[in-house]
This record gives structure tokens, C-alpha cells and sequence, in this order.
């Protein structure tokens, strides 16, 4: 080799490994995108606490779940400050909230564990009534459906348990009696009046839509509409097709048309004949999100990792957003609707009229993340992970 191609080598090498060398590439600044919370309450002394219920504002007040050495706790807290005004664990056994329904009417709460039902003073925090229902029927979640003085509870079988709201009185009402062993799922209570009017019954009638399907493995379906001030069928329909699995969350009646999450498709049918009107596909199930509809319009998230708005008239999509699945329950508040998502623990603020995200945030305390619904109230949102509970400010 010649020498000046021997220097130019050995220069080169050095410029490489010293001051010929580009300076390090710097880390890129990180930058906190997470507001700081108004407030924040520890959910289970610093454990964590396991179970669900859908929280939730009344006379200013949050009504929240937490949990203890004895079972669940109820607290209502002072939304400004968080600051504990009662808290109550009547419970007849140790046991956690494990609830996606519940049932509010004249300061009383009802919710349900199995076969416990309880009523709550929402301004005292005192037990109204508790009842254990002794029956030999199997129940198979904890949803309570209600509607004024009169409360709805399903089962495995074609039974259904109602009561009244102030008195805790319960009774097996309506029962009924299909050609096939069915599996019930969470119903939902609605009053005969205008729009959702059906000429069967009498004004202010109370009315239920009971959604079942038969046993895995075969594809019918069906509901029956059923007036509970009468005690008697007003029909009943089968739903053609194979909608992908049971009804996963409660239907929606709103102007003249119910509403089915249904395994991977929204259905929709016409409330006076139960005629289907249309059905869309999604990508995938409807794990965690039942419907919602704010402003008519229907928002919801689907397991396939993206949240949809939807025309209730034709099923449309007026937007869609990726997010990501297992999305909650969405709540609107001023004009964004917010969720958490168990799949990546986050909490999500989405623009009600175009689906920007306008809210994407960690936990504060890091850990498993944002679980159950979010609620709020004025400017303030409430969002809670397993051992924590945050008030922030709402976006808008």
C-alpha cells in the first residue's frame, strides 16, 4: 500500500473514533403530557381493590366504590375536595362490588351482589333494606335494570325478579316460559310514553325489553317486549342470523327503536313490530362498551381497537377513532365523550363531533392504569385505576 493511502487509513480511524466523530445523537426531551390531578384518594389503604361499579354524581356528590377488610365500601365524597361524607358497608357476607348496573330513585341506590340486593340512603349513607333472595334459580351477573319505584332482576332461566324501589318488596315477576332452555342477559326498563310508545299497553305503563339466546353452540336469538305494570307479553322475536354471541350489555330504547350490542354487531329494531330495521359488523366484539346515545347520535367502542359514532337511523359511521380495545362505557360531558381502556390502562377524551382525541393520558402513579367508567360533573371528570381515585379537570 502506499504510504499517503497508509495516512489517509490511519486518519480516518482516528477522526472516527475521536473528534472527526458526530456528537451523540441527545435522548429526546420527554415531555409530561399528564395533568396533574385536582385531587386524589387512595381506593383500598394503599391495595388495591379488586371489583367494578359504574360511579357516579348525585346531589354533588361522587358516589364511589372502594373496598376494605370486610368487603366492599360505598363513599360519597365531596367533589371539590374529595373529601370522604359518608361511607357504608352493610354487607350480609364479605364480599366485592362486582356490578355493572345499578338503580337510583329518590336518594336511593340499588345494586346487586348475586342474589343480595341492597338499597343505600345516598344522603345519609344508611342501609334502607337489604334482602337475600332464597331460590334455587341460578343468577348470572350482578346488572339491575330499573326504572322509578320498580326494579328488575334477571337470571340464568326464564325468571325474572322484580321489586319496588322504597319497600325492598320482591317477588318472581314476570316469568317466562319459552320452548327452549335459554340464557337471560341484562335487560333494560322503559316507560310507555311518546316517542317510545307501544299501543299494546296503557300510558306510563312500565315496559322491559328481555333480551336470551339459546345455549353456546346454536345462533337464535330472540327478545320479548313485556309489560311489568300488566304482568303479560306484549311479543316476542326471534332474530334471524348469527349475531356472533348473547347480548353482552343492555339494549337502548330511543325514539320508536331498540338498540342490541350483540356479540360484533349492533342490531336495531323497530320498538311497535320488533321488525329489524338494520344490523353493521365490526371487527370485533363488544367486550367492555355498551352503547350510549348523547344528542342523537350512538357512541361505543368496540374490541377491535377503535371507538364509533354512529347514525342511530341507519347505522352509518359518522366517525371512527383507533384507540384501543376494551374500551369502557363512554360518558359524555360538554361535548366530549371519555373512557378508560383496559388494554392499555388509559384514559381517553374523544371530540363528540369529530372523534379527535382530545385526552390521552397514563396513570399519574403509573401501575396497571385506568379501569371502570368515568363520570363527571361540570368541568371535573372521575377516573379511578385499582388502587387509585382521580378527579381531573375536563377538557372542556
Amino acid at each position: 500500500m502506499k504510504l499517503w493511502k497508509l495516512l489517509l487509513l490511519v486518519v480516518g480511524l482516528c477522526c472516527q473514533s475521536f473528534a472527526c466523530q458526530p456528537p451523540p445523537t441527545q435522548p429526546p426531551i420527554t415531555i409530561d403530557t399528564i395533568p396533574k390531578p385536582l385531587w386524589s384518594q387512595a381506593r383500598a389503604g394503599g391495595g388495591i381493590a379488586y371489583g367494578w361499579f359504574p360511579q357516579f354524581i348525585h346531589n354533588n356528590a361522587l358516589i364511589t366504590y372502594k373496598i376494605g377488610q370486610g368487603g366492599a365500601i360505598f363513599a360519597a365524597l365531596n367533589i371539590i375536595t374529595g373529601q370522604e361524607i359518608w361511607s357504608w358497608s352493610d354487607l350480609f357476607t364479605k364480599h366485592e362490588a362486582t356490578t355493572d348496573g345499578v338503580h337510583v330513585f329518590e336518594n336511593i341506590l340499588i345494586w346487586r351482589n348475586v342474589r343480595r340486593v341492597y338499597a343505600i340512603d345516598l344522603l345519609s349513607g344508611k342501609t334502607i333494606w337489604r334482602q337475600n333472595i332464597v331460590s334455587n334459580i341460578g343468577f348470572n351477573t350482578d346488572y339491575i335494570a330499573g326504572l322509578g319505584n320498580r326494579f328488575l332482576i334477571h337470571t340464568w332461566y326464564p325468571t325474572y325478579f322484580t321489586g319496588f324501589t322504597r319497600t325492598g318488596n320482591i317477588h318472581t315477576s314476570p316469568v317466562l316460559t319459552p320452548n327452549i332452555r335459554t340464557n337471560h342477559s341484562a335487560t333494560t326498563i322503559f316507560l310507555n310514553a311518546p316517542p317510545n310508545l307501544l299501543p299494546e299497553a296503557h300510558q306510563n305503563d312500565t315496559l322491559a325489553i328481555l333480551p336470551y339466546g339459546t345455549p353456546v353452540g346454536e345462533s337464535a336469538s330472540f327478545f320479548t317486549v313485556y309489560n311489568v305494570t300488566q304482568n303479560k307479553e306484549v311479543y316476542t322475536k326471534t332474530i334471524p342470523g348469527d349475531t356472533s354471541g348473547a347480548f353482552s350489555y343492555p339494549p337502548l330504547v330511543h325514539n320508536s327503536k331498540i338498540y342490541f350490542p350483540a356479540g360484533a354487531f349492533i342490531l336495531c329494531f323497530d320498538l311497535k313490530t320488533g321488525n329489524e330495521l338494520w344490523r353493521k359488523s365490526f371487527g370485533s366484539i363488544f367486550f367492555q362498551s355498551g352503547l350510549v346515545i348523547y344528542n342523537n347520535k350512538i357512541y361505543c367502542n368496540n374490541n377491535d381497537g377503535f371507538s364509533y359514532c354512529i347514525d342511530p337511523e341507519n347505522g352509518n359511521k359518522l366517525w371512527q377513532t383507533r384507540t384501543a380495545g376494551g374500551g369502557s362505557l363512554p360518558f359524555f360531558l360538554n361535548g366530549v365523550v371519555y373512557f378508560t381502556s383496559v388494554a392499555n390502562g388509559r384514559l381517553y377524551g374523544l371530540d363528540a363531533n369529530d372523534g379527535k382525541i382530545l385526552m390521552n393520558i397514563e396513570d399519574p402513579r403509573g401501575g396497571i392504569g385506568f379501569q371502570d367508567v368515568v363520570t363527571g360533573t361540570g368541568d371535573k371528570i372521575f377516573a379511578a385505576t385499582y388502587t387509585t381515585l382521580y378527579c381531573f379537570k375536563a377538557v372542556r
